[in-house]
Parts: structure tokens; C-alpha cells; sequence
């Protein structure tokens, strides 16, 4: 894997000169290993950076720098660096959590959210283009019922820049599976900009409706912790694994990755867990609708 993004950082780095995202390094690697993309953490192999469960430099076979999140320059091995090492940052209870709003009426069952190709198109580079990440709690607002009536979590996620409409297209095909991609907001996008293509699993209903007078930012996006949410959105439920969400994501990624075992969800381990210490009664509060 340490091979796959040294290729992969050198290969690119060139085209990205102002800093490579995870998103192209995953995909890159994942061309060049065969590893799924949400297995491949390029901050597994950073000098300035270090997670749980990763040895610290030199040990975890450095290649990159942690620029900001999401973001990464190569500088390849045997680099010289002697500043700081950070951990993976802990969040608090609203981080990594966003509401995003569609101006249609939303699928109606769990399945038609799962199964449904997600993507935002910009001119500029908007929120949450750096910020959306597998594992990220998403709650979904219906235009049409005025209520947030979805919660879910980004399962995978592809950010990048596009120069025609034809590249845009080929892209999303990529991603999804789908060379078919379309939508009338595809169709009026502009010839070129930025994507934010993703998917969604672990869905589950909710009704929360928007209070009267409450107006989305204009690019349809609001984060939990924005000052203007939290009147509205204290109901919404925290994430089930609290503030150590960012942890099991990632111990789960890399005992995957280990081969230790290949849940379905996140939830299924737990439950797993749960039964063997409990002897076999598992609660199921957490568990997908």
C-alpha cells in the first residue's frame, strides 16, 4: 500500500502543485493495489501526522505532508522533516456533521437514499469540499416537506475539478457505476468547475420541520456547529458512537484492511462485539432502520 501512494503522490503531485486531495490519492492508489478506496488513508503516511493504530514516522514509510484536512503534497521517501507530528484530531459532538438541502422531493425509503448517485456542482470550490469524508453523519432536508426527514452516513466520497461537461460526465460514470448519469441539475451545470460526487449508507428516518423565517446558505449546505442550526437542530440525534465516532471508523477501515474481519456496517461489528461480552444478547438500538 506504501508503494501504490508513493506512485500515486509522485504521479500527481505535478497536476496538484497547490496540494494533492485524498480523494484523487485514493483513487489513484486504488487503480495501482487493487485496495478499495475507502481502505486507502493516505494519512497513514505522512511525516507530520500520525493515526491511531499506525506506527509514528519514520516506521509507517512516509511519503507525504499533511497540508490541511483532506489535502497532502508529496514529497516522497527519505525527506527530511523534523517538525511536529500531529494525531488524528478528536471531534466534538457536532463536527463532521452537515444538513444539506434539496430543492425536490427526496426518495421515500431507505433504500431509494442508499441506492441514488449524490453530487453538488460549483463554479468556485464551496463547503464541504474539503470537509466531506466517508464516515461523516449527513441529515438530508426535503424542500417539499419543509423537515429535515433523513439521517445517514457518507459512505464514499470523489472531489475534484472538471474541465468540460464531457469530463464532468465520465467522471460520475466512474464513480457510480453508471455511465447513464443524469440529472436536470447535471444538465445545467456549468462547462467547468468543482464536484463533490458521494455516496450514503446507514439510513434512517427522521421529522425535525424547519423552523419559520429559518433561510439555507446559498449553496445548500450548513454545518451542525453553525451558529444559525443549533435552534433548530438540537432534536437531531447525536452520532451512536459519540465523540470516539472518528476512531472506530477508522480502526474499522484498518482491520478491514487487516483482513480481521468485513462487516457489512459498522453497526454489525458492534453488535458483534456486544453479544460475545454480554453472552449473546446484543442491543439493537444503534442498528439501521
Amino acid at each position: 500500500m506504501a508503494d501504490a501512494f508513493d506512485r500515486a503522490g509522485a504521479e500527481l503531485q505535478p497536476l496538484f502543485p497547490d496540494g494533492i486531495t485524498a480523494a484523487e490519492l485514493r483513487r489513484r492508489a486504488h487503480e495501482l493495489s487493487g485496495h478499495t478506496p475507502e481502505s486507502l488513508l493516505p494519512s497513514d503516511f505522512c511525516y507530520n501526522r500520525t493515526n491511531r493504530g499506525i506506527q509514528p514516522p519514520p516506521a509507517n514509510n512516509p511519503v507525504f505532508l499533511w497540508q490541511r484536512e483532506g489535502y497532502y503534497r508529496y514529497v516522497g521517501r527519505g525527506y527530511a522533516y523534523d517538525g511536529p507530528v500531529e494525531g488524528t484530531p478528536k471531534a466534538g459532538p457536532t463536527s463532521g456533521r452537515f444538513i444539506t438541502s434539496r430543492g425536490y422531493a427526496l426518495p421515500t425509503t431507505q433504500d431509494g437514499m442508499a441506492a441514488s448517485p449524490w453530487f453538488n456542482l460549483w463554479k468556485k470550490r464551496l463547503r464541504p469540499y474539503h470537509e466531506l469524508q466517508p464516515g461523516r453523519t449527513l441529515y438530508w432536508y426535503d424542500a417539499t416537506r419543509q423537515a429535515v426527514v433523513w439521517e445517514s452516513r457518507v459512505s464514499r466520497v470523489e472531489a475534484f475539478r472538471y474541465e468540460s461537461k464531457e469530463a464532468l460526465r465520465r467522471r460520475l460514470g466512474e464513480f457510480f457505476g453508471d455511465p447513464n448519469v443524469s440529472h436536470p441539475y447535471l444538465d445545467r451545470a456549468a462547462d467547468q468547475g468543482y464536484c463533490v460526487a458521494f455516496n450514503v449508507d446507514q439510513v434512517r428516518p427522521t421529522m425535525v420541520p424547519k423552523p419559520d423565517g429559518h433561510r439555507f446558505p446559498q449553496d445548500g449546505w450548513l454545518r451542525l456547529d453553525d451558529e444559525n442550526a443549533e435552534a433548530w437542530l438540537g432534536p437531531l440525534r447525536p452520532d451512536p458512537d459519540g465523540r470516539v465516532a472518528p476512531d472506530l471508523h477508522r480502526a474499522a477501515a484498518v482491520a478491514v484492511e487487516d483482513g480481521y474481519f468485513s462487516p457489512a456496517t459498522l453497526t454489525d461489528e458492534r453488535e458483534r462485539r456486544l453479544r460475545r461480552s454480554s453472552g449473546g444478547v446484543a442491543s439493537r438500538t444503534s442498528a439501521p432502520g
